[in-house]
């Protein structure tokens, strides 16, 4: 983990993150971070499923609809989004496999009473 942002992280980003945590908690949420072609823009997309407080399945038919989307619209996927709202500061075991859709990610982790913005950079 690094509390060093990447090149496509923005305020406007961030607060976009945030407001996911807050809105799903005491439970996770995830999402995927993307850009376009030129990487001129990152915007989060967040998606329904079946969440807890240590967990979160994103919704097959929503993940298979925004590959679809993203492909039409000639966007790329940067990074995947989870919160952990138990203030867990590392990748799980089960979040291992988020590393097959993109090499960084943002885990958004609660501390006390506000959320803490960690970045992650995978090898695969």
């Amino acid at each position: 983990m690094s509390n060093e942002p990447p090149e496509f992280w923005s305020c406007l980003l961030e607060e976009a993150c945030v407001t996911a945590s807050d809105a799903a908690f005491p439970n996770e949420v995830s999402g995927i971070i993307y850009t376009d072609a030129t990487g001129s823009f990152a915007n989060l997309q967040v998606f329904n499923g079946i969440s807890s407080e240590t967990s979160v399945d994103a919704s097959p038919h929503e993940v298979v609809e925004f590959a679809y989307w993203l492909q039409s619209h000639h966007c790329l996927p940067i990074a995947t989004f989870h919160s952990h709202p138990g203030g867990q500061e590392h990748f799980s075991k089960r979040d291992e496999a988020l590393q097959l859709w993109a090499s960084q990610h943002v885990i958004v982790v609660r501390q006390q009473d506000s959320w803490k913005c960690m970045f992650f950079v995978s090898s695969l």
